[in-house]
């Protein structure tokens, strides 16, 4: 996994044509922090999937076409942003895990595991278009926003048993 960041990082260091001690710096430490988060939050997850590597791989090559796209001022605030959402997303990557754990019920099962392996596609599928950048930020955000609201839904369920009583089931 780590691979990746430091291919992205050595083509941003190759890519700069100035001596920017600077922003060579702010780069190092934005990527390391993803790097160390991302890390935690893929050990935690446990996750070896191939769609969360490409997620990542398709991160860190966006990352690195916002650093090196322009040399002005608007796109290192995109890269800083761009880090950021990343680095939610990674950390909301954990409500995605836990959706089939929220339904314990076999009817339910399967397509609770399809909804999850769903939303993964919604990212990998979304990380694919070629969109700017900041419409890519906004999107992300978004993203992320509604993993945080779909943690909190309540999924309480009403089950009508043989002697028609209801019967409130937390999930």
């Amino acid at each position: 996994m780590l691979s990746g960041f430091l291919e992205s990082y050595g083509k941003f260091i190759t890519g700069v044509k100035d001596n920017c001690y600077e922003l060579f710096r702010i780069a190092a430490h934005n990527m390391l922090k993803l790097a160390a988060q991302v890390s935690l939050i893929y050990c935690a997850i446990g996750s070896e999937s191939e769609i969360d590597k490409k997620i990542l791989d398709k991160q860190l090559e966006l990352i690195n076409s916002a650093l090196t796209s322009e040399s002005n001022e608007l796109s290192f605030d995109h890269f800083t942003t761009l880090i950021e959402t990343c680095n939610e997303y990674w950390e909301h990557r954990q409500y995605i895990e836990n959706i089939p754990e929220k339904f314990p019920f076999d009817p339910f099962t399967i397509r609770i595991k399809n909804v999850s392996s769903g939303l993964l596609r919604i990212m990998g599928d979304s990380l694919n278009k070629k969109v700017t950048t900041q419409v890519l930020i906004n999107y992300l955000r978004s993203f992320n926003e509604f993993l945080k609201h779909f943690k909190c839904v309540d999924f309480t369920l009403f089950i009508k048993n043989p002697a028609d009583e209801l019967i409130t089931q937390g999930i």
